[in-house]
């Protein structure tokens, strides 16, 4: 003979019998109630009929409606990622630990915009030409921080970009190169970050290839689902030195997407000028995307700082983070202005010394044409450089503009 259930089980059913008998007296109950509300028989009236559950289906049927109106009009996720052809944009956020009160942590923005943010690239590691990494400042509670509001956590490694070789021999040089590869894989693994950005500078043209190669065997090194990008210098009128080493269609088929460094037209060591005209970074746009660089894989990086010329010191130009220069026109009462032909801000002040000075900068207002080109061009997105440099109104042109 089988043995019977054990007493567990008739426990369970006898639980489960009650419930359903519970169910049943509070469904009864509420029908009895409802069957006794004139509203719901005067909707069922305007329905034609005097059954008072036509009005009930009515009601529901409205009620559904209404929530799903109401969940399509709600902004959806803050990360979604971004396709060509659709209006949102992603919104990428450089970020420094900060060493002055004007260059200051970017972990406060962070903290106060992550629900304007999709993914953080934290500029805490360099490696040097022997592929060993010789800075790491990075910080376990901005890691937890970020990752734990949903947004991508990422690194960028950067090279010493010292004399000679020392600046890119973990290119040429097979060993040296293996062992980059595999202490930036290591990171990866050890600290659990969701990306990577290479950002190797300055680097001679005659490392084109080894520079591709490098990305390339980097892609196959990181743990899978790992995001690998490039921040790169522009392909147009920017000198060879400066962007040669740079094939940007292979570079773009070894990763996620490139970052254009779309700033610095006009740098600290030269005569003053915009640093991102807004023609000048729609042809370099249209040239990548020319060149087989796929829209999806393409990212506008906007600048939220400035360049300080003394106009009669003859100096490099001085760095300037967007929120101190606004705070200097203020303080030297002078209304910026805003160049036609570039789009970008500048103003002019004489220091205390009697020196003409001329600033150019980026801002809001550079930063929404930014936007609306990689709209126009269904781009990736926008990296902003860097978090920490901004004024709110760059908050709200994200807010109404990408979002």
């Amino acid at each position: 003979m089988a043995a019977g259930p054990p007493d567990g089980f008739d426990n369970a059913r006898r639980a489960a019998q009650d419930a359903w008998r519970a169910a049943q007296r509070a469904g009864r109950a509420a029908t009895d109630w409802l069957s006794r509300q004139p509203w719901l028989k005067r909707v069922a009236g305007w329905l034609g009929s005097d059954d008072w559950r036509v009005g009930a289906g009515a009601v529901a049927a409205g009620l559904v409606l209404v929530l799903g109106l109401v969940s399509a009009l709600r902004p959806g996720p803050a990360r979604t990622p971004l396709m060509p052809g659709v209006t949102r944009v992603s919104i990428i956020g450089y970020f420094e630990n900060g060493w002055s009160a004007e260059f200051g942590d970017s972990f406060p923005s962070v903290q106060q915009h992550y629900r304007l943010l999709d993914e953080v690239l934290a500029f805490w590691y360099s490696v040097d030409g022997t592929g060993d990494i010789v800075q790491d400042v990075s910080r376990e509670t901005v890691i937890r921080f970020v990752k734990s509001h949903g947004l991508k956590m990422g690194f960028l490694i950067n090279n010493r970009q010292g004399d000679g070789a020392t600046n890119y021999s973990m290119l040429t040089d097979p060993a040296a190169r293996d062992r980059a590869i595999a202490n930036i894989a290591g990171i990866v693994r050890n600290r659990g970050y969701d990306a990577v950005d290479v950002d190797f500078e300055l680097i001679p043209p005659e490392t084109n290839v080894d520079m591709t190669k490098f990305v390339c065997l980097l892609r196959r090194a990181l743990p899978a689902r790992t995001e690998l990008s490039a921040a790169v210098f522009p392909p147009l009128d920017v000198d060879v030195s400066v962007n040669g080493a740079y094939d940007y269609k292979a570079l773009s088929d070894c990763t996620d997407y490139l970052v254009i460094m779309l700033y610095d037209f006009h740098y600290a060591g030269g005569p003053p000028g915009p640093l991102s005209p807004d023609r000048w970074t729609r042809r370099n746009v249209e040239w990548l995307l020319g060149h087989g660089v796929p829209a999806k894989k393409i990212v506008v990086a906007a600048g939220l700082y400035g360049l300080d010329w003394n106009l009669d010191a003859g100096n490099l130009a001085q760095e300037r983070a967007l929120d101190g220069i606004l705070g200097l026109a203020s303080d030297e009462g002078v209304t910026p202005k805003r160049d036609p032909q570039s789009g970008n801000p500048y103003f002019e002040y004489v220091d205390d010394n009697g020196n003409r000075h001329i600033v150019w900068y980026m801002d809001a207002g550079t930063l929404r044409t930014r936007i609306a080109l990689v709209k126009e061009k269904g781009l990736r997105g926008i990296a902003l450089w860097r978090l920490g440099y901004e004024v709110p109104h760059v908050w709200t042109t994200i807010r109404e503009t990408a979002r």
